[in-house]
């Protein structure tokens, strides 16, 4: 598994997605490397839109992408047992309500103790979390309404 890394700074949580999906399909990252895709983001400390972000994520070299509509979780869970990331913008809930957040998927667990889970990057300031089905779907999938969330699939070059 690569070495994900965590965000560190407000705002920056499309950069660190995208950098984290590099290093899933294989690509080398650098401090340089981030700090061109807050640019190439246009972040700032209010983040990121999703219209910058879908800029951004289709000009990349490392990985192709297809946006995912009216996502729900049984296609998801197919995409990524067959192979391809997710980057997932969703709203953090009605306590934040303008303001959303973007991680990387890089997979998907069965476990004796967890059961189903998923593997997420980029939440909670942690680089890599294995969460439970339920956590994902409480805490991350739930929130906000199903308007709110869009899903770009990745898969290596």
């Amino acid at each position: 598994m690569p070495r994900y890394i965590g965000q560190q700074i407000d705002g920056q949580c499309g950069a660190v997605a995208i950098l984290n999906a590099e290093k899933w399909a294989g690509a080398k990252s650098t401090k340089k490397r981030l700090l061109h895709l807050v640019r190439l983001c246009k972040s700032n400390a209010d983040g990121v839109a999703d219209s910058d972000f879908d800029k951004a994520i289709r000009r990349n070299p490392h990985f192709s992408v297809r946006r995912m509509y009216k996502p729900t979780i049984p296609r998801l869970r197919k995409h990524l047992l067959n192979g391809a990331g997710a980057l997932y913008s969703y709203n953090d809930g009605p306590r934040h309500k303008d303001e959303g957040h973007i991680i990387f998927i890089p997979g998907v667990f069965q476990s004796i103790w967890f059961g189903r889970g998923w593997i997420v990057t980029n939440i909670s300031r942690s680089s890599v979390l294995r969460v439970s089905n339920r956590f994902f779907l409480d805490r991350i999938w739930r929130t906000g309404t199903p308007e709110d969330r869009t899903i770009w699939l990745v898969w290596p070059k």
